[in-house]
């Protein structure tokens, strides 16, 4: 029975994946034509389905929206975050205690052979800070752009080393950067590359709800558990789980920064209000 060009063509607009756009071109190719020349692979029909696989297959950036869901947009993703976590050092002996402040950004999990590795204690042996640090032996240099309550600031470092029995999770292990900043440096994330014009606004919580972000019209109100519902002045924008850090201004974007505790933080598009 030979094929109905219409059907095929008014079936087009039903079939929106990668193996239906194949399956629909091999009809195509295969349709029979009133034209002397009947080779499947006419340039009528080809055309068509090239251009039709190259929309199919070109990829878009999924963001997560304030709603809960999700939207496509061509706008990168944003930059990958860092959770910074800083403790409080000291001399060996408890009579000097010298008390600074190591930071370090979590940059990833499970460092190689950790039973090799020298672990020492990060603070001193008074504190009740268990965390432990060694050396890897890694020195690729990395640039950071550290947000905070000390602002902005772009550093180089290329010191990695493995961190355990951090406070956000005492069983996991993990690759950190050790920063470079001085012991009245306050910094609560950390951006993958150099972003010199990001804007931090911290999250300050409060027993009366909801909480305010610094510096923005949103607000947080908290729910059950860990849930947590964003608003945008008095206006619910979505619901989520997790614990608010901040929001982060960055190429004329605003994202809510958010942990689940597990060392590792997220994004949520939020709207850019003032």
């Amino acid at each position: 029975m030979p094929t109905d060009r219409r059907r095929v063509r008014h079936n087009f607009t039903t079939w929106g994946n990668a193996p239906q756009v194949v399956k629909l071109c091999l009809t195509l190719f295969r349709a029979p034509v009133a034209a002397p020349l009947r080779c499947p692979f006419e340039m009528h029909n080809l055309l068509p389905c090239l251009a039709l696989a190259a929309l199919v297959t070109t990829p878009l950036t999924r963001t997560a929206e304030a709603c809960g869901g999700s939207y496509e947009s061509p706008r990168p993703a944003p930059p990958q975050i860092s959770l910074v976590t800083t403790h409080t050092t000291g001399l060996a002996t408890s009579r000097m205690p010298s008390r600074g402040r190591m930071s370090f950004a979590i940059i990833g999990i499970e460092p190689t052979q950790p039973e090799k590795l020298e672990w020492r204690r990060v603070s001193s042996s008074t504190s009740y800070d268990p965390t432990e640090v060694a050396p890897t032996g890694y020195y690729h240099r990395h640039t950071l752009t550290l947000l905070g309550a000390s602002g902005t600031r772009v550093v180089s470092t290329k010191n990695q080393v493995a961190l355990k029995n951090v406070r956000w999770n005492y069983d996991a292990l993990f690759d950190a950067l050790t920063l470079p900043v001085a012991a009245n440096d306050n910094f609560t994330i950390a951006l993958r590359g150099d972003h010199a014009g990001a804007v931090w606004h911290a999250f300050r919580p409060t027993f009366v709800q909801p909480s305010s972000i610094a510096g923005t019209n949103l607000s947080i109100k908290r729910g059950r558990g860990a849930s947590f519902t964003i608003l945008d002045g008095k206006r619910e924008i979505g619901s989520h789980e997790g614990t608010v850090l901040g929001a982060v201004d960055l190429d004329g974007a605003r994202y809510l920064v958010v942990t689940s505790g597990d060392g590792f933080a997220t994004t949520i598009a939020v709207p850019f209000s003032a």
